[in-house]
């Protein structure tokens, strides 16, 4: 027969387990501007790519617009996968304090690093940032200088 204890602690317990907020699934990535995303294309300038090894590390930072200096999201690439679509939002994040999605404004720049260190050396190259407002979608971010 049931043991009617049994079943009401198991239910008490599942119900206790899965709270409501943490089961809400991310939304897909394809969305054009999902909240708290900034994405777009990502490239190297035709002109820098002969200073370019396929193995040499891409970042793709977004840092708050105005304020902090720290990176709220950082994407990871390598030469070889460019150009291709980026898409930065909270799962990228440097810090749970610091997420894209409550920035509202922000700077998104690339960096191709040689060596692979996210502190800009000489012989890096960059981009010009991209401020917008967050979410945002269509970017084009372009290495297309010499640090």
């Amino acid at each position: 027969g049931q043991m009617p204890g049994q079943t009401q602690a198991a239910a008490t317990a599942a119900a206790q387990s899965s709270p409501p907020q943490t089961s809400a699934a991310k939304p897909p990535a394809s969305q054009a501007a999902a909240p708290g995303s900034v994405s777009g294309q990502a490239r190297i300038a035709p002109a820098l790519m002969a200073q370019v090894q396929a193995t040499d590390t891409v970042f793709i930072l977004a840092r708050p617009a105005s304020g902090s200096r720290m990176p709220l999201a950082v994407l990871r690439l390598r030469a070889a996968d460019l150009p291709r679509a980026f898409t930065l939002d909270d799962s990228n994040a440097m810090s749970p304090q610091a997420l894209l999605s409550s920035a509202g404004r922000v700077r998104v720049e690339i960096r191709v690093s040689r060596s692979g260190t996210a502190m800009p050396q000489p012989g890096d190259l960059g981009g010009t940032p991209v401020e917008t407002d967050v979410p945002a979608g269509g970017l084009e971010l372009v290495a297309d200088t010499v640090l």
